[in-house]
């Protein structure tokens, strides 16, 4: 049965205009952005492909380098974009075939109409209307060259993601323009205002806890593959959750009968995992991820309180402590490393059985428990930065789930996307599960096809 979609990314949005009804500034705004030398190469961008070879074969960093021509071929005619050297070889190639056939303002026509500028939106039409609600053809200089700085990250640089870059890249562009005798130093000058643009609507489909999880597991997807975000909207590549919708119900109900008079500041936090494989099944990272961008579960530190005992306990039994052990723990109890006694819930005291009751037994005999229960928990999960030296007082929410259940699954495999497949169905990131040499347990792998 197919599982809901937890959302639609980049819902595309398409209208072609002719090049004859734009200013000037507009195509070669984007010039300046992307290929100065446009006007007199054949189709391809040397320089620029000297560069992202010698990236790619010697520092094995893969890279682009293309001209407009072959961003336009990468996009009409190969339908995504290539950084190995098989694929620029085809690109190249077909690129100076088109330069030959077509004239600059065609090419450049055709590439304003097809290149993707983020919100869902392809083509410099769709674009205008996305971020400034116009026409194309009533667009600024300012303007046009905003659209055309964001290029290389459309979704990223987004003012309303990294206003800093966006900037940034306007100014290049704008800089760029006068480099290239396209405008005047004057007319530069006078551009001086950033040209803020208009809220994006369909930001909505990360509305409500959902959005917690769709933003995770991009940053997921890019994070194991190198696919972007504005790949994943623009290249037809569709993500496969982790995440059980009865499970993510069952999270959010229960957070939802949290009590009436707790604390205004209250972030509630919640998070589940298959215990065998690692995966996710659902996440409770906040309200509503329009209203408040920080991940309570990945991002947010909170006390781990009671979370902490059985790495108490499997510190304890690491190091040959019996689970019939007795500690005194009165109340009040001194200990190195505190600046205060430590006072017990109720302020009882009480004689123990068993280590995982807490720090102070296996304080007391020198063992440094809480250290043992922190490493402990690092063991049998992805150890946080943040952890302090004792265990109650702060790591983050996943980190520490991740802890918890790797002491019964395989430790250090925490993820929420099961498997992304591009345009053509094919896989290009697969979790699977596979037996270890001993046959014992389940082993998480992860598989990249590039």
């Amino acid at each position: 049965m197919a599982r809901p979609s937890l959302g639609r990314l980049g819902v595309a949005d398409r209208e072609s205009v002719s090049i004859s009804t734009l200013p000037d500034y507009v195509g070669q705004a984007f010039v300046a952005a992307e290929d100065r030398t446009f006007y007199t190469n054949p189709g391809i961008n040397i320089p620029g492909m000297v560069k992202a070879l010698w990236d790619t074969v010697v520092l094995d960093q893969p890279r682009g380098g293309s001209s407009i021509t072959q961003q336009y071929v990468e996009r009409y005619y190969v339908g995504e974009t290539t950084t190995s050297i098989q694929g620029k070889i085809k690109e190249t190639l077909l690129a100076v075939k088109i330069d030959q056939e077509q004239t600059k303002d065609e090419v450049l026509e055709n590439y304003l109409n097809t290149i993707y500028l983020g919100r869902g939106a392809y083509g410099i039409e769709a674009a205008s209307r996305e971020y400034y609600d116009k026409h194309a053809a009533d667009l600024t200089l300012s303007e046009a060259a905003m659209l055309a700085g964001i290029v290389p990250a459309p979704s990223a640089w987004d003012p309303k993601e990294n206003h800093d870059k966006a900037e940034q890249r306007w100014n290049y562009v704008l800089d760029g323009m006068v480099d290239a005798d396209f405008i005047s130093q004057t007319d530069r000058d006078a551009v001086t205002e950033f040209p803020e643009p208009i809220e994006y609507s369909n930001q909505d489909v990360f509305a409500g806890p959902e959005g917690y999880i769709l933003s995770t597991a991009l940053d997921e997807v890019e994070a194991e593959t190198g696919i972007s975000r504005d790949e994943i909207e623009s290249q037809g590549y569709r993500v496969t959750t982790t995440i059980i919708p009865a499970h993510q119900e069952s999270t959010e109900a229960a957070v939802a009968e949290m009590p009436d008079d707790h604390a205004e500041n209250l972030e509630a936090a919640a998070v589940t995992i298959d215990a065998t494989t690692g995966a996710i099944t659902s996440m409770y990272g906040g309200a509503d991820y329009l209203e408040r961008q920080r991940n309570a579960v990945t991002q947010d530190v909170a006390q781990a309180g009671s979370t902490f005992k059985p790495f108490a306990l499997v510190s304890a039994l690491e190091q040959g402590i019996g689970l019939e052990s007795r500690y005194l723990a009165n109340n009040e109890m001194e200990f190195d490393g505190f600046d205060q006694p430590v006072r017990n819930f109720g302020g009882r005291s009480l004689r123990l059985r068993g280590p995982h009751r807490g720090d102070a037994g296996l304080d007391q005999h020198g063992l440094r428990g809480p250290e043992r229960g922190r490493d402990a928990a690092g063991d049998h999960g992805d150890r946080d930065p943040g952890w302090p030296s004792r265990g109650h007082a702060g790591p983050r929410g996943e980190p520490l789930e991740r802890a918890r259940h790797g002491v019964a699954a395989h430790p250090r495999h925490g993820h929420r996307v099961r498997d992304v497949r591009d345009r053509r169905r094919e896989a290009r990131l697969v979790h699977h599960r596979e037996r270890d040499r001993q046959g014992r347990r389940d082993r998480l792998q992860a598989e990249y096809r590039r």
